[in-house]
C-alpha cells in the first residue's frame, strides 16, 4: 500500500562520515586501539547509512501499520481494521486514536514519501466510507423487503 523511506539527508552524513573514519583508520598504517575503533565505528556508521537508503521507516499494509528500524527489521506494529482508523495529521500519524510512534525522529523521513502517504490514506479512506455506506444502504433495502 504505502511506505515513507528514510530522508536522504539522514542517509548521506553517516555513509560520509562512516567512510571518513574507515580511511581515518587505515591510512596511518599502525594499527593501534584508536585507528581499530575508527575503523569499527566507520563500518556501522556506513552500514547504518545504506541501510537507512535502502529501507522503509514505515509501512502501511491493509491491515497493519508496521514501523522498521534502518535495517528493515521490524520495530512496531499497529494493526486495524478499516483504512478509515488511520489519520494523518501534519507530522503524526495515529491509528485507531493512538499515535504511531517512529524508530526515528520525523526529520529522518522524506518528506515527498510522508506527503504522498497522507493523500493515499485519505483517498482511500474516503473509499472505505463510501463503501460501507453503500452497504449500510443495500442492508437496509434488504431489510424493507423482509
Amino acid at each position: 500500500m504505502a511506505s515513507v523511506r528514510f530522508s536522504l539527508f539522514a542517509s548521506l552524513p553517516r555513509i560520509v562520515a562512516g567512510i571518513a573514519l574507515i580511511a581515518a583508520g587505515t591510512l596511518y598504517g599502525s594499527w593501534s586501539v584508536l585507528d581499530i575503533l575508527w575503523v569499527i565505528v566507520g563500518v556501522v556508521l556506513t552500514i547504518g547509512g545504506v541501510g537507512t537508503l535502502s529501507q522503509r521507516a514505515l509501512v502501511v499494509m491493509p491491515h497493519e501499520v508496521i514501523v522498521q528500524n534502518m535495517l528493515g527489521g521490524p520495530v512496531r506494529r499497529y494493526p486495524f481494521e478499516r483504512l478509515s482508523d488511520l489519520v494523518v495529521t501534519g507530522e503524526d500519524l495515529y491509528v485507531a486514536g493512538a499515535p504511531v510512534v517512529l524508530a526515528t525522529r520525523f526529520s529522518n523521513v522524506s518528506s515527498e514519501d510522508w506527503r504522498a502517504m497522507e493523500l493515499e490514506l485519505r483517498a482511500a479512506a474516503r473509499e472505505s466510507v463510501e463503501q460501507d455506506e453503500g452497504e449500510d444502504e443495500d442492508d437496509q433495502v434488504d431489510d424493507e423487503d423482509e
